[in-house]
């Protein structure tokens, strides 16, 4: 079975730290590659970089994350989003 090839885009170092740790060590499973800091970054990555998932932070500076999503529905078609309820992100 192929690896779930995933992209973390989030502006929080400790959080895409984190994640990134996460998903490493369940290494069977899912191949991190890329970790992105703004919108910008991640969408350049996607312009070269095939990907299964991306897991996105929707307030980033330079290109938020609702951005990101109008983007990749433009481009790419079927887009999927969740959010999570929190007051301190």
């Amino acid at each position: 079975m192929d690896k779930l090839r995933i992209m973390i885009a989030e502006d929080g170092k400790e959080k895409l730290q984190a994640m990134e740790n996460f998903f490493k060590e369940r290494n069977q499973e899912v191949e991190v590659i890329g970790t992105h800091t703004d919108g910008n970054s991640l969408l350049n990555a996607l312009r070269v970089t095939q990907t299964d998932l991306i897991l996105l932070d929707l307030f980033m500076p330079y290109c938020d994350g609702m951005t990101v999503v109008e983007e990749l529905s433009k481009n790419k078609g079927e887009v999927l989003s969740t959010k999570e309820n929190r007051s301190d992100d």
